[in-house]
């Protein structure tokens, strides 16, 4: 009985059908530009309780936003829009002029990278997580990203180096080791437009620099929102 219900369980879930999908006359994303614009832009979770209200502003590519205030003012809740992992209830979000409805999903999420506080990690190495986006990019190419980014020493001082094994959810890491293979992923990806979720905020203050370091360098020529 127990087997069956987790098999229910699973096979529902496999039947839910996604709040979020494309359009019928969906398009492919080009490679943006990075030009982002919130038009007037409404949101609720639960129907009359707003959570943004009339929310407009213009980042242009390249530019860097900061984000800042309360917990549950809606920091997070713009970059979920953003990432269309919900809808607005009002108004609209374009890229490069386009509303994001109106573009497939997956080719927006190519050009987007989301770094967070816990960031997951799957079981195998970590040159295999660092090539989740990009998984025939050779090894040589993603050690000099790393390199780059100021982290190659770093995951080359684990037990097995880039073969070091992260476990489930990358339990075999560091707080700060899991953020910066995070981070590296993002660059390896190469997404024109980055978001980061309170990334630095649970990390100790030498793996904060390095991690600022690299960032520093993730942040060159894209469109940023922290």
């Amino acid at each position: 009985l127990h087997a069956m219900a987790s098999g229910e369980r699973v096979f529902g879930l496999l039947d839910i059908i996604p709040q979020i999908r494309d359009a019928p006359d969906a398009v492919n994303l080009p490679r943006a530009q990075g030009h982002v614009v919130f038009e007037r832009v409404n949101f609720e979770y639960v129907p009359g309780q707003p959570v943004l209200h009339d929310i407009s502003f213009e980042v242009l590519p390249g530019q860097t936003l900061a984000l800042v205030g309360h917990t549950g003012c809606g920091k997070t809740t713009i970059l979920s829009l953003l990432n269309r992992f919900y809808d607005v209830t009002g108004g609209r979000i374009c890229i490069d002029g386009r509303d994001i409805r109106s573009i497939t999903q997956r080719s927006l999420h190519e050009q987007t990278g989301l770094i967070l506080q816990e960031n997951f990690l799957f079981d195998g190495t970590v040159m295999q997580n660092l090539k989740y986006a990009r998984p025939h990019l050779p090894d040589d190419a993603v050690k000099e990203i790393c390199d780059r980014l100021g982290c190659h020493d770093i995951f080359n001082r684990l037990p097995q180096g880039y073969e070091t094994q992260v476990g489930e959810r990358g339990e075999n890491l560091s707080s700060g080791q899991r953020q910066l293979v995070s981070i590296c992923r993002a660059m390896i990806a190469d997404p024109r437009i980055l978001m980061l979720d309170e990334a630095t905020s649970s990390v100790d203050t030498q793996t904060e620099l390095a991690i600022q370091h690299a960032l520093r360098k993730l942040f060159e020529k894209r469109t940023c929102f922290i």
